[in-house]
């Protein structure tokens, strides 16, 4: 069993710093959930410059550091012709040139991970969807596997599913239909998918909460994040000193 800390939604902060500074040498994985980009409030050159730190820290334990992709990073990719709220127009070409696409290209960013029966992407996994991609079968390859795959050579595939927009709730990705860049909490809890304990971020919380192996980790703006050690059954909360 494998030591980790996960961290929620990052939006530009810095904060992760101190995380990683004080659990670098005692973990095994650390894993970011995505959402690097599109804060309201901290300048874009602060944003981009962020993530080239935290790209720095994966280049340098490329084994030990994890980064997902959230939906407020794939919207620079412009292969994906979608973009949402926060997008930024005037450094959009920036993003996507000097730290999206090399950051795929080079394999630094994936979909989702696994650790254990620990199941990590930006929003979570849903039966329905999961079913709607023909390509993914659990019982032949890996689901961490297929669905990195799936992301670096069909990316559309992860697009928000406009076409199940019937309600406000829909629009805002709380449909099972959505995939795991989108799908909401109580989507996730009413379609989730069998024999895995799920970490996510996207939907922000106060702290972090728990339900029936689902933890909702989009609390690191009040300096919260996951562990996880090698003795304790489930994960306990921590908050930045």
């Amino acid at each position: 069993m494998s030591k980790w800390i996960a961290i929620g939604d990052i939006h530009g902060r810095d904060t992760w710093k101190p995380i990683v500074n004080s659990e670098i040498d005692n973990v095994d994985r650390i894993i970011f959930v995505g959402d690097y980009f599109d804060s309201f409030h901290i300048p874009m050159q602060t944003q981009i410059s962020n993530f080239l730190d935290i790209l720095e820290l994966k280049r340098k334990y490329p084994d030990r550091v994890v980064l997902l992709i959230g939906n407020h990073d794939y919207h620079y990719m412009r292969s994906v012709k979608q973009t949402y709220s926060g997008f930024n127009s005037v450094y959009s070409l920036q993003i996507e040139s000097d730290c999206i696409l090399p950051a795929i290209r080079d394999g630094l960013l994936e979909m989702c991970h696994i650790e254990g029966d620990y199941l990590f992407s930006h929003a979570g996994f849903t039966k329905t969807w999961l079913d709607s991609i023909a390509e993914i079968d659990p019982e032949v390859e890996p689901i961490d596997t297929a669905i990195n795959y799936l992301f670096f050579y069909k990316p559309n595939l992860f697009r928000f599913q406009s076409s199940y927009k019937l309600t406000l709730s829909d629009s805002y990705g709380d449909n099972h239909w959505q995939g795991p860049l989108w799908v909401r909490p109580a989507s996730l809890k009413a379609a989730r998918i069998d024999g895995w304990k799920q970490v996510v971020g996207h939907t922000e919380k106060y702290s972090i909460e728990s339900s029936d192996g689902l933890y909702f980790i989009d609390a690191l703006d009040n300096g919260y994040y996951l562990h996880k050690d090698d003795i304790t059954d489930e994960p306990v909360v921590k908050k930045i000193r």
